[in-house]
């Protein structure tokens, strides 16, 4: 059994993984000084993986049908009959929460692996059936599915740019596996406007002789916000609604002001503090501001309901979204294929070979492989290499072999 063991949970020494070698190195330059020295230590660990979507393209499964293989979510297999032809195309899984009408904005992400006596705990996949409404498993053809051990820090660090063309991060969110859950965190520079203000005030003394912080000010300082909008998925199952207030901050003023205040103030966590009250985050109409140009993250807080709303349906098959009874008795039906992306609360993530993605170099079905990379390092094993002393460290695993 010891070396079953050692096959499947590996030493921390040997564990020097990174999606981005070349960019690792960028990636971790840019990032800010953390009040929370955890989430600094979490990058720096051997026990961490980066990646974004080009290291790591967005994909989506589809083998239950006529149309199979792993395929980018650009590819459409419907031909213009449907927008996207899959879930991962559309709002509220398309972009990360917040971004969907911004510019400018990239986001890469983290991946730290807990450990179980001193060996790092991996990812494990294994070929999986999922039900279709109204039906059954054995109507679905296999499919793949991959769940996280318990104590996995996912992080997505989300940057912008200025006017000016420079780019740093803005935002820090973090979400740690637990049983039965998705824990939630977000690192900002300011967690309220009061606080900002604050600090305008002592570090800009003469903020009331400058051309935009006097009107910046009253709106920092006023308590209330603009309106109150609910947002909504359009897909006839409605999978995320969600009503929030809106805080649209005015112009900040030169470029080189926005770099900074983000070069000399430390991140910190939200922890269920507001910017407002019914604000989670503001919004800008220009550039130059502390969150991107139409930033709509005020409904991104760090309860549990607001993450899981768009994380719960991860591999779940597109046909629950698909159907809507109306009220004359007929049904309502879009076209989408497959499953929604990723799996076990993680959209962003999936184990396959860029190889084995339909369409990137080539159309044609391919032997659908798991990444070689993480697979080499023993950050991503089968459920079938996995001991079963080890299997309460991971939920959801009733039933799956």
């Amino acid at each position: 059994m010891l070396g079953v063991v050692l096959l499947v949970l590996c030493p921390f020494a040997t564990a020097q993984v990174v999606m981005n070698p070349n960019g690792r190195r960028a990636m971790l330059d840019m990032l800010p000084v953390m009040a929370d020295g955890n989430v600094e230590k979490d990058f720096a660990s051997p026990a961490t993986f980066f990646w974004n979507s080009g290291t790591m393209p967005r994909v989506y499964q589809s083998l239950d049908n006529d149309l199979l293989g792993i395929f980018p979510v650009s590819h459409n297999g419907f031909r213009g009959e449907d927008p996207t032809g899959n879930a991962r195309g559309e709002f509220p899984w398309r972009h990360t929460g917040g971004t969907e009408q911004t510019q400018g904005v990239e986001t890469f992400k983290s991946c730290t692996l807990p450990a179980e006596n001193g060996k790092m705990m991996p990812i494990v996949w294994a070929r999986h059936r999922a039900q279709t409404f109204g039906g059954t498993r054995a109507e679905v053809d296999l499919g793949y599915r991959w769940w996280f051990p318990i104590g996995t820090t996912i992080y997505e660090v989300i940057t912008m740019r200025t006017s000016s063309g420079h780019k740093f991060v803005f935002e820090i969110r973090e979400r740690v596996r637990d049983e039965g859950q998705w824990n939630t965190e977000i690192y900002r520079p300011f967690v309220t406007a009061v606080q900002f203000a604050d600090w305008i005030e002592e570090h800009y003394p003469a903020w009331e002789d400058d051309e935009y912080l006097p009107r910046y000010m009253k709106d920092l300082r006023r308590p209330d916000h603009e309106a109150d909008r609910v947002t909504r998925s359009s897909h006839p199952a409605q999978t995320f609604r969600m009503k929030f207030g809106i805080d649209m901050l005015p112009e900040l003023g030169d470029p080189y002001r926005v770099l900074e205040i983000f070069s000399n103030k430390k991140f910190e966590a939200v922890s269920g503090g507001r910017w407002k009250e019914g604000v989670s985050s503001p919004s800008s109409l220009t550039m130059n501001n502390i969150v991107p140009q139409n930033y709509t993250a005020h409904h991104v807080g760090v309860e549990f309901g607001h993450c899981a709303q768009c994380h719960r349906d991860t591999n779940r098959h597109v046909s629950f979204f698909q159907r809507r009874a109306n009220g004359n008795g007929s049904v309502t039906r879009s076209t989408w294929r497959g499953r929604v992306s990723g799996s076990d609360g993680i959209i962003s993530f999936h184990p396959f070979e860029r190889a084995s993605i339909r369409g990137v170099g080539g159309s044609q079905p391919r032997p659908i492989t798991m990444n070689k990379t993480l697979t080499e390092a023993g950050m991503l094993r089968p459920l079938s290499a996995l001991p079963e002393q080890y299997r309460s460290q991971y939920t959801s695993l009733t039933g799956i072999k």
